[in-house]
């Protein structure tokens, strides 16, 4: 399953300035089930100028009280294609839950050599997302007067729990 909380349009993007931050959304699971990857359109290369095609992408998860809590393992440095929705695997991570949870960016250079994560300004879910500052705060769209929500998405695998045969006394083979 694809968690999305855009419409799949992108009508700005946005990329901020040091080393080391990022953006990142909430993604609430349907069910307990394991992040096999992330879907993250990153803007042309029509900004920022020059721009660049890598980026670190990160799994954080959520502390009882349902802020940001720890990184899962280190940042997975990728190249991408911009102008584009990119598919990253992120299975190594094996990394299951039923809470929420974050998927960040993380720039590993200054804006203008990083590529821009397209933002739906025309979605209502700024409560979801977030700029990555420092490498450890969290600041909400909202607050921040940032219109939209980032173009981030979870793609989840849940499993089936294991069938109850109901059946044994009355029919054996």
């Amino acid at each position: 399953e694809e968690i999305s909380y855009d419409d799949g349009t992108a009508e700005d993007a946005l990329v901020l300035t040091s080393t080391g931050d990022g953006l990142a959304i909430k993604v609430t699971p349907a069910q307990y089930g394991k992040v096999k990857a992330t879907n993250i359109y990153f803007w042309d290369s029509s900004w920022p100028t020059p721009g660049g095609n890598e980026i670190g992408i990160a799994i954080f998860d959520t502390k009882d009280n349902g802020d940001p809590g720890d990184m899962i393992g280190e940042p997975k440095l990728v190249t991408i294609e911009r102008g584009k929705w990119n598919t990253i695997d992120l299975s190594e991570y094996s990394f299951a839950t039923d809470r929420d949870f974050f998927i960040a960016t993380i720039q590993n250079k200054d804006g203008d050599l990083c590529p821009a994560t397209g933002v739906d300004e025309s979605s209502p879910e700024s409560g979801r997302s977030y700029l990555h500052v420092g490498g450890e705060e969290f600041i909400p769209f909202g607050s921040q007067n940032i219109k939209g929500g980032l173009m981030i998405r979870a793609i989840m695998e849940y499993f089936v729990s294991t069938p109850e045969i109901t059946n044994l006394k009355d029919i054996n083979y």
